[in-house]
């Protein structure tokens, strides 16, 4: 009982505590230690489909985007039932990260506003990033773009070239250039 008590009470404070770090947030940690070609080569099946929706989203064409978040989830849920039930290093960090992915990926489908639609994007390209990042993908660079937004967290998505436009705005036509690399520690 008084074990319980402490764990609220920790809870409590922990709740009420206001973060004022000013340190920037990591959204993944590249580990290259956990790379495998047949991680990378699923990966990269994701990663296309992943600038399909992009497309989509700066486009405004929602049939697009759903098409390709549909056949992002067939892929993952194809390599997930494919992973060896034996090792579990592939079913912590696969498994794990492919189920966070299919979270955003099934918001996606079911949000049908514009601001949620691009919110259910914004976290996509975080998981796909942390996804990315641990299981160590080589295959291919992979830039990653940040945008500072007044008072709200940045823009990010990831590309496989240095620039890319906005997907987010289709009427901002500015070209940006990567701010990080992902294989970079």
């Amino acid at each position: 009982m008084k074990y319980l008590v402490f764990l609220i009470l920790v809870g409590i404070t922990a709740c009420g505590s206001n973060n004022t770090s000013t340190g920037t947030n990591t959204l993944w940690e590249y580990t290259p230690q956990n790379q495998h070609d047949s991680w990378d080569q699923n990966a990269l099946k994701i990663i296309n489909g992943y600038q399909i929706v992009l497309k989509g989203l700066s486009t405004n064409d929602s049939s697009l985007l759903l098409e390709a978040t549909h056949q992002i989830l067939v892929n993952t849920d194809s390599i997930i039932k494919n992973v060896p039930i034996s090792d579990t290093l592939q079913q912590n960090l696969i498994v794990a990260g492919l189920q966070a992915l299919n979270g955003e990926l099934e918001a996606i489908i079911l949000d049908t506003h514009p601001v949620a639609v691009n919110a259910e994007v914004q976290m996509l390209s975080i998981q796909l990033i942390h996804y990315l990042g641990q299981i160590g993908y080589k295959k291919s660079n992979i830039y990653i773009f940040k945008i500072p937004v007044d008072n709200k967290e940045d823009l990010v998505w990831l590309s496989l070239t240095k620039t890319s436009k906005n997907p987010y705005n289709a009427l901002d036509k500015e070209i940006y250039t990567a701010s990080e690399i992902l294989q970079e520690p």
